[in-house]
């Protein structure tokens, strides 16, 4: 069943706006109906398909309540084609062929004919064969009534265009076969048989030279390079490849409208190599120019990649030592509609915004953030793991608060209520249970992290750990916060220090 609720809250104010015109245009006693149910979805005041029935037909069937929203449905995408219709040149392309297509009808054999060879001219530009081929099926079925057309001509185009078009889809499949085997095994970097297929396959590519001159086979091949070196894990060789290719396509003027989104990616991809390199003066510089490339072409990709941008903002700030600018970033989306009552925005923008509170020494406003996560309908639907490691979190921020009597409390009821996870074989859950353990003997002692036993435990703790990586599952790193009991410093003053931030 269609989300209506995420489809209105992903609007722009433009886009809806503009729906509203569209209604205006084609009122009818329906099309009251169809603005009603969006204002009602566009207010906020519900959440469910159940509460819009009961406002909009107290005493009516759902049934009437489903052909209703399915109609606005429809209209909304209508209204949104109408509207970016100018911002795609496929479409454009498609529009003359249809065109044509009138004129031909109507025996307007030369202006069907010109507006071929516009679409002709323009499909050549953005490399599309597919669009070719109906473009020249078009203008051989035109020939056929209007003389004036030098057929052999374009009957020898076509039979180019069909084996160009031949040696594009044959590359293209390989590269889709292992898009696909790639997202089903999720980049694993321990499967040597996945590492080779790519490696065989991207040699099989570059074997083609004439393909690998034109640019949609330059962006590619790039991406199974690209593929490739992070399934290898091979990050210095991945960012020196992105820097090189997007300075070629700059120099060699590849990027263009048609291909922006290739833009974006490229530099999404190199803000962050440069993220999990550490060098995070430099990601925050490729992150400037991701926004710089988002204004680009009436701004047209800004919503579609706007999370991205801020989420690489506020990342870079963030251990590169400014966690006020770090909160600035993110707050930006988590006032943003759109990214409300989704599980994974919610998650991602509570905890986040909790952790940068906390490392910025505000605990309230850690709290602040962390506790409505607990309340909402999207904890209930996360998995064990991730409430597992919700309820650390909470009880680490008690335990820095010196709240006691509630950490006893936390420490029982995650026992309890997690014991499952905990009697899994092998060492899944081993660093939580062996912290937990650690935290029952600080229970009802004096000053517990200068107690000679509990310090003993950290150091061991601390030693069996495996080394510190930003954006590991931990939300808080348990060994780098344990360290900061015995050092007495802050967490996020030995989380700068063991990145190597000054």
């Amino acid at each position: 069943m269609r989300n209506i609720f995420q489809i209105v809250q992903r609007l722009t104010k433009e886009e809806k706006r503009n729906f509203k015109l569209y209604l205006s245009r084609i009122e009818t006693k329906e099309d009251k109906r169809v603005e009603l149910l969006f204002d009602e979805v566009d207010s906020m005041d519900h959440s469910t398909d159940d509460e819009l029935w009961k406002t909009l037909y107290p005493n009516g069937s759902k049934n009437a309540y489903y052909r209703l929203k399915n109609r606005l449905i429809e209209d909304l995408e209508r209204s949104l084609l109408l509207l970016h219709h100018h911002q795609d040149d496929v479409a454009k392309i498609m529009d003359q062929v249809q065109m044509a297509n009138l004129y031909r009808y109507k025996t307007l054999n030369e202006d069907a004919f010109h507006l071929l060879k516009k679409a002709e001219k323009n499909a050549i530009q953005l490399q599309r064969y597919d669009l070719l081929c109906s473009i020249y099926e078009e203008v051989t079925a035109l020939g056929m009534v209007y003389d004036k057309i030098p057929l052999d001509t374009y009957l020898e185009k076509q039979s180019r265009n069909l084996v160009d078009y031949a040696k594009f889809l044959k590359n293209k499949q390989l590269l889709s076969h292992l898009t696909h085997r790639l997202k089903s095994t999720n980049f694993d970097s321990k499967d040597p048989q996945m590492t080779a297929a790519l490696e065989e396959i991207s040699q099989k590519i570059q074997l083609d030279e004439a393909a690998l001159k034109q640019t949609r086979m330059r962006f590619t091949v790039s991406g199974v390079v690209r593929k490739v070196l992070l399934q290898k894990q091979d990050i210095p060789a991945l960012q020196t490849h992105l820097l090189a290719f997007h300075q070629q396509a700059q120099e060699e003027s590849w990027y263009n409208k048609q291909n922006h989104e290739n833009k974006i990616l490229t530099l999404v991809w190199i803000v962050n190599t440069y993220l999990q390199s550490r060098d995070f003066a430099q990601a925050l510089v490729y992150t400037q120019e991701l926004y710089k490339g988002l204004q680009e072409h009436g701004a047209i990709l800004y919503d579609k990649f706007a999370w991205t941008y801020f989420q690489s903002l506020s990342s870079g700030h963030f251990y590169k030592g400014e966690p006020l600018k770090a909160i600035e970033a993110l707050s930006t989306l988590a006032d943003d509609a759109r990214y409300q009552g989704v599980q994974y925005y919610d998650v991602y923008l509570r905890v986040n915004l909790c952790l940068f509170h906390y490392c910025n020494g505000d605990i309230k406003s850690a709290f602040d953030r962390l506790r409505p996560l607990f309340l909402r309908d999207t904890y209930k639907s996360l998995k064990s793991e991730q409430k597992l490691r919700l309820s650390m979190l909470e009880l680490m921020l008690h335990v820095d608060e010196d709240d006691w009597n509630f950490v006893e409390h936390l420490i029982e009821d995650i026992r309890r209520t997690y014991r499952g996870l905990f009697r899994k074989k092998g060492d899944a859950y081993e660093r939580e249970r062996e912290l937990l353990k650690i935290l029952r003997k600080c229970l009802n002692v004096a000053r517990p992290f200068e107690r000679k036993n509990i310090r003993e435990a950290i150091t061991k703790f601390i030693k069996q750990s495996p080394a510190f990586t930003p954006g590991g599952n931990e939300m808080i790193n348990y060994t780098l916060w344990l360290r900061s009991k015995l050092k007495k410093k802050t967490y996020y003053q030995l989380m700068l220090k063991e990145l190597g931030v000054k």
